[in-house]
């Protein structure tokens, strides 16, 4: 059951406080959830365009992940962590979804979000995807890329970060 799987965040808090975006003190790296299905293609487009990066990554299906509906989160560690205060407003997240290139939940916007570690459906195993980087070099707010004046207006990264859409169960 997915309400089984361990949790992680890249977020330092303060000892013994709540885990919410004013206790954070440093940040080490940039989550991406990637709700949207993808194709297998569009999976190794994405790992391909990170490894030419030559900067540390990690891509995985999420448990939601079915068949050629894969479901993903990219993980982009920083060399260094970053203070809370430098980590700075939502552009970090936004670049590094231009970086990527594929629709990101907003989910990915909220600095304290807690993620689920690598996990898979049972019988879904063949066609689970990790793939860890060979590089250990890790990323700096420098190195990704800008946001130009109207990424906004042309369907840039800002544009990708879906708005969230409550899903309601028939019960």
């Amino acid at each position: 059951d997915k309400m089984d799987c361990n949790l992680f965040t890249m977020c330092i808090c303060e000892p013994r406080q709540p885990h919410i975006k004013d206790n954070i003190q440093s940040v080490s790296g940039i989550v991406l959830d990637i709700d949207q299905p993808q194709k297998n293609a569009a999976v190794v487009e994405l790992i391909t365009r990170l490894e030419a990066t030559g900067k540390a990554h990690i891509v995985y299906t999420t448990y939601s992940s079915q068949g050629e509906a894969l479901k993903l989160r990219v993980m982009l560690p920083f060399a260094q962590p970053v203070s809370a205060l430098d980590y700075g407003d939502k552009s970090a997240v936004e670049r590094a979804a231009k970086l990527v290139g594929l629709p990101t939940d907003p989910a990915s916007l909220r600095i304290a979000q807690l993620y689920f570690l690598p996990s898979c459906q049972p019988g879904t195993e063949d066609g689970h995807v990790v793939k860890v980087s060979e590089s250990s070099e890790g990323w700096t707010l420098d190195c990704l890329p800008a946001l130009e004046d109207g990424d906004r207006e042309r369907g840039g990264a800002a544009a990708r970060l879906r708005p969230h859409v409550p899903r309601h169960s028939a019960r």
